[in-house]
C-alpha cells in the first residue's frame, strides 16, 4: 500500500510567493492545504481533528491577529509545541531576501520552529525545499524541482514586465509639453515668469533698465544741493523719480 502524501498547512501573505510555494511543494508530492491568513490560527487548529493535523505548518511571520495588531507567530508556535505529538513549524519572512543570524536564533529558540526562511526564488529554492523534504522525512525529487526553477523565472519576468508598464504609465500621466513648463526667476526683487522655451536673451529684453531723463535746472534751495548752481539729472527708476547729483 503506497504511503499517504505528507501534508503541509500554509499561511502566506504574498500572492505571487504563494504560487511559487504551491508549485515547489507539489513538485515533491506534498499535499498543500492553503488557509486564509486573516483568521485566528490557533482556534482554527483546535477545530481540526487530531488525525487531520498537518505534518508541517508553514507560516509568514507578518500575519497579525484578526482582532488586533499583535502578531500570531509566537502563540501559534507555542500551541504546536504543546501537543503530545508536536507539529513542526517553518517560519517565512516573505519581505526579505536574506535571513539574518539573530532572526534564525529567534525562530528556533523562542518560537521552536525548525527554521525561518526568506522569500522563495531561484537562489533560495535549492536550500529551502530540501529543508522541508528532510523535515518531512521524504526523498527529494531533484528533476521535478529543477522545473520549478523555470517557473519562478517566468513568474518574476511577468512581475517585472508589469512593473515596467506601470512606471511607463505614470511617466506618461505626469509629463507635460516643455512649452507649458514655467519657472519663476527673480530680478532685483521682482518675480518673472520665464517659459522653458525662452532664452535668457529674451528674458533680458523684458527687463527694462532705469530710464534716464536729463533735467535743465534744479532749484538752488533744494535740500539736497548746495547754493552753488550744479548740474543735476532726474532718473526714473520703476516709476519713481530720483534726483541724481553730479558735482
Amino acid at each position: 500500500m503506497p504511503e499517504s502524501p505528507k501534508t503541509v498547512l500554509i499561511f502566506q501573505l504574498d500572492e505571487q510567493q504563494g504560487k511559487i510555494w504551491d508549485a515547489a511543494l507539489q513538485s515533491q508530492g506534498i499535499r498543500v492545504d492553503w488557509r486564509p491568513a486573516n483568521i485566528d490560527i490557533v482556534e482554527m487548529l483546535k477545530a481540526i481533528e487530531a488525525q487531520s493535523l498537518p505534518d508541517l505548518l508553514i507560516m509568514d511571520i507578518g500575519i497579525k491577529s484578526s482582532t488586533s495588531n499583535s502578531l500570531q507567530v509566537v502563540p501559534v508556535c507555542n500551541w504546536c509545541r504543546s501537543l503530545d505529538v508536536p507539529i513542526k513549524v517553518l517560519l517565512l519572512n516573505s519581505s526579505s531576501s536574506q535571513i539574518k543570524p539573530y532572526e534564525q536564533k529567534w525562530a528556533t529558540g523562542k518560537c521552536g520552529a525548525i527554521a525561518i526562511v526568506s522569500k522563495l526564488n531561484q537562489a533560495t529554492l535549492n536550500t529551502t525545499i530540501p529543508l522541508i523534504v528532510d523535515a518531512l522525512e521524504s526523498d527529494l525529487k531533484i528533476a521535478d524541482l529543477n522545473q520549478v526553477s523555470g517557473l519562478i523565472a517566468d513568474i518574476y519576468s511577468e512581475i517585472l514586465e508589469s512593473e515596467i508598464t506601470k512606471i511607463k504609465s505614470e511617466i506618461a500621466k505626469s509629463s507635460d509639453p516643455a512649452s507649458k513648463v514655467t519657472s519663476i526667476s527673480s530680478y532685483r526683487g521682482s518675480n518673472l515668469d520665464i517659459s522653458s522655451n525662452s532664452s535668457m536673451e529674451d528674458t533680458d529684453t523684458r527687463i527694462q533698465a532705469p530710464t534716464e531723463i536729463t533735467s535743465q535746472s534744479i532749484p538752488i534751495d533744494s535740500p539736497i544741493v548746495s547754493k552753488d548752481p550744479v548740474k543735476a539729472k532726474v532718473t526714473t527708476y520703476r516709476g519713481v523719480k530720483v534726483n541724481k547729483i553730479q558735482w
